[in-house]
């Protein structure tokens, strides 16, 4: 039986060129993990910062709501999501996990860089990310003998403080 393979998941300190799609988080107290010239570059191409985009385009902070933002000149387009406010940890796994289905649902072709940024610096934090966005691309292929259908993602990158 064929099976899918997994992208490569890598760890950074800052947004690598030729990222397609951002992952940010949303809580009731605000946006988490939005990188500095990110937010720089949506207040010089809007005249305001992405969470104010995000709150003007009805984000919402709700667990496993999801809102596009457009991309800021030639940037990534912006997948905003909401956060739980249960257990850190868990929540963060479970909005990584939203966070790639959402954005394995916007290719429309070649395979997209997604990079998750929600703020995670602490060793549990960044591994609970990247596991979230592993698990976000779980897909249950019958035994039919089927293809298993792409799923959009050429690699994920989790975005971390440290």
């Amino acid at each position: 039986m064929p099976m899918p393979t997994l992208p490569p998941l890598r760890v950074a300190t800052s947004l690598p060129r030729g990222t397609d799609v951002l992952v940010l988080g949303l809580t009731e107290t605000g946006m988490i993990g939005v990188p500095a010239d990110v937010d720089s570059a949506y207040a010089e191409a809007y005249a305001m910062g992405v969470a104010e985009m995000a709150a003007a385009l009805g984000a919402k902070a709700s667990a496993g709501k999801t809102r596009t933002l457009p991309p800021a000149g030639d940037g990534p387009r912006i997948l905003v999501v909401g956060v739980d406010s249960g257990v850190p940890v868990d929540d963060l796994r479970k909005t990584a996990g939203t966070g790639i289905r959402q954005a394995a649902a916007l290719a429309d072709g070649d395979p997209l860089a997604v990079v998750v940024s929600l703020g995670a610096d602490e060793p549990e934090t960044v591994r609970a990310v990247g596991e979230g966005a592993l698990l976000g691309l779980y897909d249950y292929v019958p035994v039919s003998g089927r293809e298993p259908k792409p799923h959009g993602i050429g690699s994920i990158t989790v975005l971390s403080a440290t």
